[in-house]
């Protein structure tokens, strides 16, 4: 087994101490960093320690594996930024990974839920990632949540043995379920004004850019030139409502076709891969994907 060294490192953005750890392989010839970066509200261990198994993973495989606290998290200082204001948090994070290891000339972006959004939205402004590897990402909007709750939620409910149950029983609050449904029908099918649902949602940019978060994203994404990996959990409102956003985007499709995008879905597993065995997947998923690039 390699011997692994995990060296804790102290690096500034906008004059705010942050904190990480270097997993550093005991020899490696692999030129590819991994930067994990940490979905919100989570530090840098990640639920039930994924970030760490997952780093200790990686590191023992021979790749080099920096992960870390942005503002307002964990160890770090200062105010917590919203996922769509880290890009300075990441781009520190991405120079002082090449700079403290010198064997890193390239660095590929693992990111879960709000993590994957924001590497979406910034990965074409680093000249140093070469590719994502990116896992249920956000995507929300009032319209899209709504969309996922009729399709995924109200169907699958009445299809379990427990629902009947209730209705047989006794126990089933029809008038409360039936208003619950045509309101979530309601936003779901009815046209909504983008820049409302933008600002219900605190999506409005310095810019009045009254874009849903979603239509960002896969334009954004589309600037990226590198290669990527996305992980789509079956069990998982959130990959759900991102399916759904990217089976309306024009975008999104040809970023596809290009070919530089690969998709895995794992129907099985719920938003952070909780089980032992999901995790183990994801893990060799992820180095497999990368000892192609």
């Amino acid at each position: 087994m390699m011997n692994v060294r995990e060296v804790p490192q102290v690096f500034f953005c906008e004059g705010d101490h942050l904190y990480g750890i270097t997993h550093l392989p005991e020899s490696s010839s692999i030129d590819l960093g991994i930067l994990i970066v940490v979905g919100g509200p989570q530090t840098r261990v990640g639920s039930h320690r994924q970030f760490i198994q997952l780093a200790r993973f990686l590191a023992q495989k021979g790749f080099t594996v920096f992960r870390f606290d942005y503002r307002g998290m964990g160890d770090s200082e200062g105010k917590h930024p919203d996922f769509e204001k880290i890009e300075l948090d990441i781009n520190a994070a991405i120079e002082h990974f090449l700079q403290s290891t010198p064997n890193v000339k390239r660095v590929a972006i693992w990111g879960l839920c709000d993590a994957a959004s924001a590497a979406m939205l910034n990965a074409h402004k680093y000249d140093a990632v070469k590719a994502l590897i990116l896992l249920n990402p956000w995507a929300r909007t009032e319209s899209g949540l709504a969309k996922s709750y009729v399709k995924n939620y109200y169907l699958k409910r009445v299809m379990t043995p427990a629902f009947w149950r209730k209705v047989f029983g006794g126990d089933f609050k029809i008038v409360e379920s039936l208003k619950s449904f045509l309101k979530n029908l309601s936003k779901a099918y009815i046209k909504s004004d983008k820049k409302v649902e933008a600002q219900i949602h605190h999506k409005i940019v310095e810019n009045n850019d009254n874009r849903t978060l979603p239509e960002r994203m896969f334009d954004n994404y589309a600037k990226f030139s590198g290669k990527s990996l996305f992980i789509l959990s079956g069990n998982d409102l959130t990959a759900q409502e991102f399916k759904d956003a990217a089976t309306f985007s024009s975008v999104w499709k040809q970023c596809v076709n290009i070919g530089n995008t690969e998709i895995l879905h794992f129907p099985a597993a719920n938003h952070t891969f909780s089980k032992r065995e999901w995790k183990a997947q994801v893990e060799q998923w992820t180095v497999d994907w990368l000892k192609k690039l």
